[in-house]
């Protein structure tokens, strides 16, 4: 099963990588974030995250985005097909303490 952990900024995005170290013996998991923070061992893409968006439901059976829900249900509506076929997504709050299923 293919994870991937979804940022916006350095913050959000520093804390995936410490849940990423957390889980590595239980999931692998792949944090995306904006290229600008390459330097943080991620993936990263350019452009809109809604954008992206269509890749990640493909590649990915998990998708954890760490930033508003707001943002979340917006850019995933373009990409939602059917609950048997989507990804399951979820929503950390990017303090890290709430989670909500999509």
């Amino acid at each position: 099963m293919a994870w991937a952990l979804v940022g916006l900024n350095q913050k959000s995005l520093e804390k995936a990588v410490e849940y990423r170290e957390a889980l590595k013996e239980i999931q692998d998991i792949d944090i995306f974030g904006p290229d600008k923070y390459s330097d943080l061992s991620i993936k990263t893409y350019t452009g809109r995250l809604k954008d992206y968006t269509g890749r990640l439901f493909e590649d990915y059976d998990v998708i954890i985005y760490m930033m508003a829900m707001g943002i979340v249900v917006r850019d995933i509506a373009p990409y939602m097909a059917h609950k048997s076929v989507d990804p399951a997504v979820l929503c950390l709050s990017p303090d890290g303490k709430f989670i909500i299923p999509v």
